[in-house]
């Protein structure tokens, strides 16, 4: 009959539309993996700069020392207790730029002497820096007290920190003789007994670096 429109199937109208939404979830699929495999193929295409996430700069890539920064515990180092007093332990609580520190303690007057031999060059100057925090340490018998940087067997080391500071950077330069190897790292207390100390100490971002050949200190 004229004028009479034309009964719409709505089951197949339905159908229908499922079917062109399943395959646009199916292309749009396709589409993301797509792009996230060419981006997994890229060397760069999630790589961080330096310092990204909030963190510090990586190290100066002429840096030494090996597990400078203990976020691989302390691996390649030792301990040097010299009066069994003293311990060593990664700090996972007292960070610095969000790394593990690495803690001394000395429970009774001690010296104890955290190290990593190096390879070194004859004759030429380095320098040996590092980050030091430190809580109620004290001299046992006066003499030269704290907590420090130094050189294994010499007479080379960075100012000594005492009684209770916040993290404090400390540097030092030194020429080696003519020894292939060097025993470097953190101490609290010093070789005299006169030095022995007590208390704890923090250590951070260790850095030993060449400065130059036959240069005066």
């Amino acid at each position: 009959m004229a004028g009479r429109g034309r009964k719409i199937d709505w089951k197949t109208a339905s159908e229908t539309t499922l079917h062109a939404m399943k395959t646009l979830r199916i292309v749009l699929f396709l589409m993301l993996t797509a792009g996230f495999l060419q981006a997994q193929s890229s060397p760069s295409a999630f790589a961080l700069s330096p310092g990204a996430g909030g963190g510090a700069a990586e190290s100066d890539p002429r840096n030494l020392l090996v597990n400078p920064n203990f976020e691989s515990g302390t691996e390649r180092w030792e301990v040097a207790d010299f009066e069994n007093h003293g311990a060593m332990a990664i700090d996972t609580k007292e960070l610095f730029n969000g790394k593990p520190t690495l803690r001394i303690e000395n429970m009774q007057g001690g010296f104890t002497f955290v190290r990593q031999t190096v390879t070194a060059k004859p004759n030429t100057r380095y320098r040996f820096t590092g980050h030091i925090r430190t809580k109620n340490v004290a001299p046992v018998n006066g003499g030269r007290p704290g907590a420090l940087l130094m050189v294994g067997m010499t007479n080379f080391a960075s100012r000594a920190i005492e009684r209770t500071k916040s993290w404090t950077k400390v540097s030092f330069d030194f020429t080696t003789n003519d020894k292939a190897e060097i025993n470097v790292g953190p101490s609290l207390g010093w070789y005299d007994k006169g030095s022995f100390v007590t208390g704890t100490a923090w250590f951070s971002e260790l850095e030993l670096v060449e400065v130059g050949r036959n240069a005066r200190r």
